[in-house]
């Protein structure tokens, strides 16, 4: 089952629902099918296809959401990059994982310039956001040309690559884990079940998308099911107390730092937070102490 049939359903049984929101944009299932048909129509003018790998260097973004599901609608599979790396890092997991296209944006263009000479396999690179490099192409340059344009979805088995994500290297070299159609269905599925998540949720996304703990704790399983999720850029404490009572967040993925950040913060009492009936914790040992003084907000 391919992951871009996502957008493609809910754009039918409910096109003006919000699917993802980030900052000032607001995007509906049906406006969210739109412009990942027009993406992948894009990548399709590009040479890319079934098998190819391509890379996203972002923060987290709208654009990110939708190249998951561009880039598998097309049969190819995506190399989320860690924005923390230095060049050389980037460089050997581009080369390893055998990239051929990559999207960025500003923050990122000049190590890229400064490795691109040792990136000979990637043949096409694409900006997001106003700013765009000298000889990259404009991703939304890509999107309003092709607006309007409906892609097949490419057929797709449970054991073909959805994506490849490198490890974080901490013993040798970063390794490549090869995630599958089959991999990621039923990890959502078991989330979908054991957290008893339902089409209402509204998903706080404020880990790294590049991680499986932003991507896939907060952000795969919900919109599996038609819900809703709310992109922060970076982890920002007031901005999360912010966007939870502002936008009745049901469920968010923390990492303990940042759960003693929120809790720490001196305005927390000004923010209503009942509408969180879930808080997934991830990246190291939750501490009891600070379990038992998060389930007492």
């Amino acid at each position: 089952m391919n992951w871009s049939y996502i957008p493609e359903k809910y754009a039918k049984e409910c096109p003006e629902k919000e699917a993802v929101i980030f900052e000032d944009r607001r995007i509906t299932y049906g406006e969210l099918s739109e412009r990942v048909n027009a993406l992948a129509k894009g990548l399709l003018d590009l040479g890319l296809g079934k098998g190819d790998i391509i890379a996203i260097l972002l923060y987290n973004c709208s654009e990110f959401m939708e190249l998951t599901f561009a880039i598998n609608k097309i049969g190819a599979a995506w190399l989320p990059l860690n924005w923390r790396l230095a060049g050389e890092e980037l460089a050997y997991i581009l080369n390893h994982g055998e990239a051929k296209m990559l999207f960025s944006e500003a923050d990122f263009y000049e190590t890229l310039t400064n490795i691109k000479d040792k990136l000979p396999k990637i043949k096409n690179y694409i900006g997001v956001g106003k700013t765009v490099s000298a000889g990259w192409e404009s991703y939304d340059d890509i999107i309003k040309r092709n607006s309007g344009i409906e892609v097949p979805t490419a057929i797709v088995e449970l054991d073909d690559l959805e994506r490849l994500m490198y490890t974080s290297g901490t013993t040798a070299h970063p390794k490549g884990v090869m995630i599958t159609y089959e991999n990621l269905y039923w990890k959502n599925v078991g989330h979908i079940i054991t957290l008893n998540l339902t089409s209402d949720e509204k998903s706080l996304v404020v880990g790294p998308l590049y991680h499986v703990g932003g991507m896939d704790l907060c952000a795969t399983a919900v919109l599996q099911l038609g819900g809703s999720i709310f992109i922060l850029r970076r982890f920002d404490a007031i901005k999360v107390l912010e966007t939870i009572d502002k936008e009745r967040i049901t469920q968010i993925w923390l990492a303990p730092a940042m759960i003693n950040m929120l809790l720490q913060e001196p305005t927390f009492g000004n923010y209503d937070v009942s509408s969180v009936r879930l808080v997934i914790d991830g990246g190291e040992k939750m501490p009891l102490p600070l379990i038992e003084e998060a389930k007492g907000q």
